[in-house]
């Protein structure tokens, strides 16, 4: 299923690479790199930009990105979602199962049939989306 979604252009739960295309009107490709790379280099990067018809431009790596990475920053129409995995039915399984499951931080274990881990689920969505509450008023008011 991830690699369907990675085809058409969803990455889930990665976040977006800090990598700065800034396009020049002459110079060639000028690119600097603010830690060690281990998974690109400065000649790579160079004939990525080259097939992308970037000729003049200014690349800055903040961080240790691939070639894929590289690419969609370049094509620009990459969606980073935030994801979290529901299995239902747990009642149908054993006790050991879920327990495997649920031990990744974004998967929740439910039963619609017999309400369980709902609560769990609510918990996981505010904190996977970052929701807080706000009060207009103070409680009881």
């Amino acid at each position: 299923m991830n690699e369907e979604l990675e085809k058409v252009g969803l990455r889930l739960n990665k976040s977006k690479p800090n990598i700065t295309i800034i396009p020049q009107k002459t110079g060639g490709i000028q690119f600097n790199a603010q830690i060690q790379l281990t998974k690109i280099d400065k000649k790579m990067v160079s004939d990525i930009m080259h097939e992308y018809k970037m000729h003049n431009a200014h690349v800055t790596f903040r961080g240790d990105y691939s070639v894929d990475e590289l690419i969609d920053v370049i094509e620009g129409n990459r969606r980073y979602v935030k994801c979290l995995y529901v299995y239902n039915k747990i009642d149908t399984i054993s006790i050991e199962e879920v327990n495997d499951f649920s031990q990744e931080p974004l998967n929740a274990c439910i039963s619609v049939h017999m309400e369980l881990g709902l609560d769990i689920l609510l918990q996981k969505i505010w904190r996977a989306l970052d929701m807080v509450r706000v009060y207009t008023k103070r409680r009881g008011q």
